[in-house]
């Protein structure tokens, strides 16, 4: 999780580096734009989307990737780079590389080399899903009543988990948290029907954050914890690719990285990759992007 690589203003390919610094310019029609803003579902955002990106025809590409709303932004560039005719579309390494210096240009921040890779595959209509993380996994009983109700949790390397009575235990290098059972369920993804979940704690000043997701479900859930208490600050659920799964073969990995006061989830799935922003004092959403809701416009 620590793999980060900055990048340069060299890989702002093309309009990629105009676009992510100009300042923006043309207004939407209000009404079409607010229902995207407005959306509270990846299904809603995409059909509002839809809508927005018709009404402004020929002229989407440059008036919605110059938008001062970056998820509506950054839907534009990549979609816009998508759907471009074959003699001018841009091969999914150049693609990629364009939409992540257009990315990094517009939240001012930087990305894990991976997905960099799985936005390639998504471009060319792969599974872009990848583990590159080393994991261990530790059975843990999250009954209420100690009724050996034992599911696995793989964690990366060095993070360690243990119960004692209604708390659960998280470990890493000098930094640990207990966190009330209850609380520690909440962020853990249909593990009622898998046995299974993925648990990947970063721990920040005071707080530590706390991602939960099934490599087989679509549900990712983040939330922060206060390390002196165990104490819920806030929990947020992510939209990830949209809420669908094929009969469990769908696959998903993802990774928290904290840079100022912004907490980023980047992951990819079966179906394309995302990255969500969120405000570490209150987990509001600051941004949402995935190559594909679940329409397959993105592909």
């Amino acid at each position: 999780m620590k793999a980060i690589t900055r990048i340069v203003v060299a890989c702002f390919l093309g309009c990629g580096y105009s676009w992510a610094t100009a300042a923006p310019t043309g207004t939407p029609s209000r009404t079409s734009r607010e229902a995207v803003l407005e959306a509270d579902t990846p299904l809603r955002f995409e059909t509002a989307f839809a809508r927005l990106w018709k009404e402004r025809g020929g002229a989407a590409p440059q008036a919605l990737a110059l938008d001062t709303d970056t998820s509506i932004a950054l839907r534009a560039y990549w979609l816009s780079s998508t759907a471009a005719v074959d003699h001018t579309k841009p091969s999914s390494e150049a693609l990629a590389a364009s939409f992540t210096g257009f990315f990094c240009g517009r939240v001012r921040s930087f990305t894990p080399d991976w997905w960099g890779r799985s936005l390639r595959l998504a471009a060319e209509g792969s599974s872009a899903a990848h583990y590159n993380l080393p994991t261990s996994t530790r059975r843990l009983d999250i009954s209420d009543s100690g009724s050996d109700r034992m599911i696995s949790l793989k964690t990366p390397v060095g993070v360690s988990l243990r119960r004692s009575g209604k708390l659960v235990f998280i470990q890493q290098g000098e930094h640990s948290v207990g966190i009330a059972l209850r609380s520690f369920r909440m962020i853990l993804t249909d593990f009622t029907e898998y046995d299974w979940a993925n648990i990947q704690p970063v721990f920040v000043g005071n707080d530590c954050l706390l991602l939960g997701f099934n490599e087989h479900s679509t549900d990712v859930r983040l939330g922060s914890f206060k390390v002196n208490s165990g104490a819920i600050n806030w929990a947020a659920e992510l939209w990830g690719t949209g809420g669908r799964a094929l009969n469990g073969r769908m696959t998903q990995f993802a990774t928290t990285i904290v840079d100022g006061k912004r907490a980023f989830v980047y992951g990819a799935t079966t179906f394309g990759a995302y990255v969500e922003a969120f405000s570490l004092d209150q987990g509001r959403p600051l941004v949402r992007f995935a190559t594909d809701y679940g329409t397959g416009e993105g592909r």
